[in-house]
C-alpha cells in the first residue's frame, strides 16, 4: 500500500482537491457551487441562524470567481491589500462585517461538513468519482505545506483530515452491496438533514447567548481562520484577478 499525494488542482490527482472545478456544479438548496471549496466555505454561514444579511453574504461566497476568493470572503480576511481584486473583496467584507457571523458550533462540526460535501461532490461528478475509486486501497494525503489540519503541513506530519475523509468516501462508493452503496440522492438527503439540524443548534445557541448577556455589550466574535495562507505572489496575482 502506498500513499497518493495530491494538492494542486491543475496537476495529477487534482480532482481530489477542493479547488477542482467540476464538470457539473454542486447543487444545494437550489443554488450552484462551482467547487466543493465554495460550498464548504459557504457552509460556515449556511448552518448559522439565517438573516437577510447572511443570505446575501452566502451569495457573495457562492459566486466568488475562484475557490480561493470564496475562502477569503468566508474567513473575512482583510490582511492583504496589495492587489485590486483583494481590495474589492475587502469592500464586500467590510460591508457585512458587523452583520454576519459563522455558526457558533462551526469548529466542532467542520469535519462533518467536509464529509457531507465531499460525499455530494463524488456522487455528482463522474470523473472525480472514477478517479477516487481507481486509487484502490492506497492512502490519500493532501500534500499541502500550508495546512497541517486538512493536509500534511510543512513538516509532513499533519492530521490530513481531507485525505482521511476521501478514503471514507471511497469505501462508501466502492461498497459492493447495492442496498448500502451511496448515491447522489443519498448525499443530498444526508446533507440537507444535517444542515437543518445544525441550524436548529445555531438558533438555540444564539437564544441562550442572548439570555445570558449582561447590560454591557460583549465584543463581536471574530471569525477564526483555518490556515488561510497566501501561497505565493504569482498565485495571488494571476489566478484570481
Amino acid at each position: 500500500m502506498k500513499t497518493i499525494l495530491f494538492f494542486d488542482e491543475k496537476k495529477e490527482f487534482g480532482e481530489l482537491s477542493n479547488f477542482w472545478k467540476m464538470s457539473h456544479p454542486l447543487i444545494f438548496e437550489g443554488e450552484e457551487y462551482k467547487t466543493s471549496e465554495h460550498l464548504y466555505q459557504a457552509m460556515r454561514y449556511i448552518i448559522a441562524e439565517q438573516t437577510p444579511e447572511i443570505v446575501e453574504y452566502i451569495r457573495e461566497i457562492r459566486t466568488a470567481k475562484t475557490p480561493y476568493m470564496s475562502k477569503i470572503l468566508a474567513n473575512q480576511d482583510v490582511s492583504d491589500k496589495r492587489y485590486e481584486w483583494r481590495r474589492k473583496l475587502i469592500e464586500i467584507i467590510d460591508k457585512y462585517y458587523d452583520h454576519v457571523s459563522i455558526a457558533p458550533q462551526w469548529f466542532d462540526v467542520n469535519i462533518d461538513a467536509m464529509r457531507h460535501i465531499l460525499r455530494l461532490k463524488f456522487t455528482t461528478d463522474q470523473k472525480c468519482k472514477d478517479l477516487l475509486i481507481n486509487t484502490g486501497s492506497n492512502l490519500l494525503a493532501e500534500n499541502s505545506p500550508y495546512d497541517d489540519f486538512w493536509g500534511l503541513g510543512r513538516d509532513g506530519d499533519g492530521e490530513n483530515w481531507l485525505g482521511k475523509i476521501l478514503v471514507e468516501i471511497r469505501e462508501e462508493l466502492k461498497n459492493s452491496k447495492e442496498k448500502t452503496k451511496v448515491t447522489q440522492n443519498d448525499a443530498i438527503r444526508l446533507l440537507d438533514e444535517w444542515v437543518r439540524e445544525q441550524r436548529v443548534k445555531s438558533v438555540s445557541s444564539n437564544s441562550s447567548s442572548n439570555n445570558e448577556e449582561s447590560e454591557e455589550e460583549p465584543p463581536k466574535k471574530k471569525v477564526k481562520k483555518e490556515n488561510l495562507i497566501v501561497i505565493d505572489d504569482e498565485h495571488e496575482d494571476e489566478d484570481n484577478k
